[in-house]
């Protein structure tokens, strides 16, 4: 990867935004995730809601991981990825 290329993911954070009514959720990538959620709330007419989010650019690797379960774009069915977030969610309240 070029320098150019890794300035431009520095501070970013991937985030997990779920649709209240068709469940869905987009697996997407931004510096403040809040910010993005209100964004993306004033263009749905679903009850958008933030389920997570990790420190550092892992959204290619989690839409190549999700692939299977892609519905459209950066949306996809919430069966696997709600239960990859409950075992991270399990791994940090053990710790």
């Amino acid at each position: 990867m070029t320098q150019s290329y890794d300035r431009r993911r520095r501070g970013r954070k991937t985030y997990f935004i779920q649709g209240k009514l068709t469940r869905l959720i987009k697996i997407g990538m931004a510096i403040n995730p809040e910010a993005r959620l209100r964004a993306l709330q004033a263009m749905s007419p679903d009850k958008l809601i933030l389920l997570h989010v990790v420190d550092g650019y892992r959204e290619r690797e989690l839409h190549y991981r999700f692939d299977i379960q892609r519905s459209h774009g950066e949306w996809f069915y919430p069966e696997e990825i709600e239960e990859y977030l409950k075992i991270i969610l399990d791994k940090r309240s053990s710790q």
